[in-house]
This record gives C-alpha cells, structure tokens and sequence, in this order.
C-alpha cells in the first residue's frame, strides 16, 4: 500500500509505502516528529488510523465541532443566538473567536473547525453564547470548557 504524506507548508509532499501484513486489516500506527527551523524536535503521540491521508502541521489538531440546536429560538423568547467558540492558539499567534448567529427559522446546526494544540494533555476549545431578547438588551454567558466534537446547546436553559 502506498501512504501519502501531506506536509504543511514549507514543507513538500511524501509518499510512504506501507505493506499490508493482513490484507483485510487496512489500520495503521504512525508516530511524527516535527522539526523546527527554530531548532528543537516536537515528537506527537503515536496515532492509529485506518485513513488514507493524514495531515501533519506544526503544533496543531485539526478539530471539528458541530453545533446543534435543540429547541425552538422563539419558544425560549429569543430572536437569536450567537455561538462563539475560541481555541488556544499556537506559541506566537492571535486567538481566533469563530462566531455563528442562529436566526428564528435559520438552521439550527453549525460545523466549525478549530486549531487544537497538540501539546496539551487535555484537547479542550472555549465557548460563549450571547442571547438576544426583543424586550430586553442580550446576555452574555461566560467561557465555557468543552473536549467533545459535538456540541448541544438548548435554547430554553440558557440563563435569561
């Protein structure tokens, strides 16, 4: 079998060859070390993956989270809802908030991808929601701790 490694820039595109023991096993386990052009070595943890791309980056973990809302906007006496959802960012660089404003009668799920760091233990992202009322001015919850890619959120138990 042949393995395609993707490099994020600067770096270039390798093909690896990996021979298939078991033909009806099609998993894997591979381990990176990162080089960097600063001097230093990151080593990341050994992954097992039966895909056929992986991507490597400096420092980072592509992250998916779906947002999903369960209830009606309307019903909880809002006009709408504000998702922001913020990651860690790397050594050196800017946090990112990535915001979605759920609208009465708009969609109700959301898809976002997030930079994790790569050497935490623990793969956690933030998220903030701000409530908007007609007969009043909008809430503001707190940041919030969250390590799973889905993400439910019910309009009727955010906190008026």
């Amino acid at each position: 079998m042949r393995k395609l490694v993707e490099l994020s820039p600067p770096y270039r595109t390798t093909v690896v060859s990996l021979p298939l023991m078991n033909s009806r096993k099609r998993q894997y386990s591979y381990q990176t070390t990162l080089y960097k052009v600063t001097g230093g070595a990151e080593n990341r943890p050994e992954v097992t993956s039966d895909q056929l791309s992986i991507i490597v980056a400096d420092g980072s973990l592509p992250f998916d989270v779906s947002v999903t809302l369960v209830g009606d906007l309307g019903q909880a006496g809002l006009t709408a809802l504000q998702v922001d959802l913020r990651a860690e960012p790397l050594d050196g660089q800017t946090a990112a908030v990535q915001s979605h404003l759920f609208q009465i009668g708009g969609d109700s799920k959301w898809v976002q991808r997030l930079s994790l760091r790569t050497d935490r233990p623990d793969h956690t992202y933030q998220v903030q929601t701000t409530a908007f009322y007609a007969t009043k001015d909008p809430v503001q919850s707190d940041w919030n701790d969250h390590d799973t890619s889905i993400l439910v959120i019910q309009p009727s138990r955010l906190q008026p």
